[in-house]
């Protein structure tokens, strides 16, 4: 299974990024991946958006950290990994990859970060910054680790004139680590 994820927000390097910007990234994502839920092949699959399966074997994907509830696709509860091939568009001139703020790859620190679901220690260190979240909220992956292989382009990014702006176009292809009863439609769509 393919798609793409366009992040149209500004994606800053992870030193200059607070819990609460990751945060705003990831639910930035989160209407994305939960319309993709809401077609096929995902929408065939969401009896999986539960805490614990009813019987052994069967997939389930809510995960629950403190008062929230997220919804990843990519779970190792699921036997499935991914590639990301990412496009970044920047401000910059062509060749400015790393200094006068490129630093790519502090970006995609930010990017896998916004990403996944986040440790229970940065769900409580955000505060009020999650309040008026959307539950479940949907989200990429479980846990960044998740993330097999990594392509990355830069491009320019002609609609802006601040300095150091970037946005992302990300295609996922996700893969099985294992190929199961639930997850071998999503391997061959």
């Amino acid at each position: 299974m393919h798609f793409r994820l366009w992040i149209d927000e500004p994606i800053k390097p992870r030193k200059q990024t607070s819990l609460a910007e990751i945060h705003a990234l990831r639910r930035h994502v989160h209407p994305q991946m939960k319309r993709l839920w809401d077609q096929f092949p995902l929408s065939g699959h969401k009896e999986w958006i539960r805490t614990t399966p009813p019987v052994q074997g069967e997939i389930a994907v809510l995960e629950q950290r403190g008062s929230k509830e997220f919804v990843p696709l990519v779970t190792s509860k699921a036997a499935l990994y991914c590639s990301l091939d990412i496009l970044f568009m920047r401000t910059e001139p062509p060749g400015h990859l790393i200094g006068h703020g490129g630093d790519i790859d502090n970006r995609l620190k930010t990017l896998f970060d916004a990403l996944r679901v986040p440790p229970l220690d940065q769900i409580n260190s955000l505060g009020s910054a999650t309040e008026g979240d959307e539950s479940p909220l949907y989200c990429l992956l479980e846990d960044d680790a998740l993330i097999a292989n990594v392509n990355v382009t830069t491009d320019r990014l002609l609609i802006s004139d601040k300095p150091h702006d970037i946005r992302a176009v990300i295609k996922v292809t996700l893969h099985g680590s294992k190929l199961t009863w639930g997850n071998m439609d999503l391997l061959g769509a």
